[in-house]
């Protein structure tokens, strides 16, 4: 049934070769941020819980989780803070993932001709994931700024649930606030984290749509259903594999940099109080939470991520569509 018709699309599905590097960019930027309007509620939910009691012992008897999960979180934000907690750091999550989604969706082509990852060459697959490495850490450094004030935003409304530290009325004033203590270089904090985070969450995102993506064409499922390509059924099916496999690999070090970015600051030394880096934090955290410290906020970041990556494919497919007839 799978024909050369069915498999073509799905290279471009992820890389689209007839387009200039600047105009991958916009497409990504664009179908990501749309995608993250619907979206921010549950990264709001998931940065107050990797927050919530930060660096308490596991076993303690006495902790109070006021977040129990993603869905009881969301009622209680919105009961306490409304339409405007949830959606609390929207503008910096739009601007975030323009940036960061046109960066390494953009360069991704590109860094998989660096690295010759070519269809039929010998370790594809690991050539396209390191690929998706090289182009997710450069896009930690375009996105780590809106990062960074994002993280703040989101926790400052909680209070000493998760130690918000950093009280900001708006973006604007975050933004001022960040270089009036550390200057430029303050915006590249916790970048220790966000590197290792995007590369390799990145990476997974990209070689795992791919992947499920050409298996779903070629294989029928238990009971002889067919995916056919451009179908939102593809993407979703794909999106949700992936997803799985996404979260995994990058929750840790998600936790790890919002921790680095709320964490309280000397006034002085605008060094950190509570870790020295991203190692660090680790160790911290693993110390007195253990494994599961590490994987705080994985379902939040699973039932986000999924919907998160199927909005973003099927709109950045629908766009370029869209932009291939009017160039046409």
């Amino acid at each position: 049934m799978a024909t050369s018709t069915t498999t073509a699309p799905l290279t471009l599905a992820v890389a689209p070769k007839d387009k200039t590097v600047l105009t991958s960019f916009f497409l990504a930027a664009t179908a990501a941020s749309c995608a993250s309007v619907l979206t921010n509620p549950l990264e709001v939910v998931k940065t107050r819980m990797q927050l919530q009691n930060e660096l308490v012992e596991a076993s303690s008897k006495a902790v109070e989780r006021v977040y129990k999960n993603p869905f009881q979180s969301l009622y209680v934000i919105g009961r306490q803070e409304g339409l405007r907690g949830l959606q609390s750091g929207l503008g910096m999550t739009i601007a975030y993932q323009f940036m960061i989604a046109g960066t390494r969706f953009g360069l991704h082509e590109p860094a998989k001709r660096l690295v010759g990852a070519e269809r039929g060459a010998d370790w594809y697959w690991g050539r396209t994931y390191m690929a998706g490495v090289l182009s997710g850490a450069a896009s930690s450094f375009t996105g780590n700024p809106f990062y960074l004030v994002r993280a703040r935003l989101q926790a400052s409304n909680s209070g000493a649930v998760t130690r918000g530290r950093h009280q900001y009325a708006s973006a604007l004033e975050g933004f001022r606030a960040v270089y009036a203590t550390d200057g430029l270089k303050g915006f590249f904090r916790g970048i220790g984290g966000a590197v290792p985070r995007v590369s390799f969450g990145s990476a997974t995102q990209l070689t795992c749509y791919e992947y499920f993506k050409g298996m779903l064409l070629a294989q029928p499922c238990p009971g002889h259903v067919r995916f056919e390509d451009q179908t939102v059924l593809l993407h979703l099916s794909a999106s949700i594999l992936t997803g799985f496999f996404c979260v995994t690999a990058m929750n840790p070090f998600d936790v790890i940099s919002v921790r680095l970015y709320n964490q309280p600051l000397d006034p002085k030394t605008g060094k950190g109080l509570l870790y020295t880096g991203p190692i660090d934090c680790a160790q911290k955290t693993l110390a007195k939470e253990g494994i599961r410290g590490a994987f705080k906020g994985w379902t939040v970041q699973y039932v986000r991520l999924g919907p998160h990556t199927v909005f973003t494919f099927l709109f950045w497919e629908q766009l370029k569509l869209a932009y291939d007839k009017f160039t046409q």
